[in-house]
């Protein structure tokens, strides 16, 4: 017996789906408008200089359905590129980047009329940092410092935070 298609629209969102008897299978069409078609999704962002803690933290992120990473960039100017031109929700920040400290990228991100979460990842041990003085902005929400290396449990520890607080928003 073969397989029959449909089409339907699904809160808004064209989707197509497969059937067979009492079988069916239900594909959305996604295409990119700029905004946010699920506001259960964050936007993230990953400012780190080093290759290889890009690729954890990008194979972390596609291991949480919540989240989408938007762009990686190694440098502060980058990022606030990125931060001025995308919807972005998250920022994984390295406060030790090759030629400036991460944090610099905080009182320029203050500026921006948007609320960012922040998950500091670092080599550094936490201490070294005043996360009360260096966060203290209205639009920008500490979450978690992360120091390098960092499982994949602390990582989800740290996007279960967010992701509550999320929800007491809503």
């Amino acid at each position: 017996m073969g397989w029959s298609t449909f089409f339907f629209m699904d809160s808004g969102i064209p989707s197509f789906g497969l059937y067979q008897q009492n079988k069916a299978f239900f594909l959305k069409i996604w295409w990119d408008t700029g905004y946010k078609m699920d506001k259960n999704i964050l936007f993230c962002l990953v400012v780190e200089d080093e290759p290889l803690a890009q690729q954890i933290l990008e194979k972390y992120l596609e291991c949480i359905e919540e989240l989408q990473l938007v762009a990686k960039c190694e440098t502060i100017e980058e990022a606030l590129m990125t931060l001025q031109s995308e919807q972005i929700d998250v920022v994984f920040l390295d406060i030790q980047l090759e030629a400036t400290l991460g944090t610099e990228i905080i009182g320029k991100m203050k500026q921006l009329s948007r609320r960012y979460y922040i998950v500091v990842t670092s080599a550094r041990p936490a201490e070294s940092l005043d996360t009360r003085k260096i966060f203290n902005q209205k639009n920008i929400i500490f979450v978690d410092y992360l120091t390098k290396p960092f499982s994949f449990d602390r990582f989800h520890a740290a996007i279960r935070k967010i992701l509550t607080q999320e929800m007491s928003n809503e």
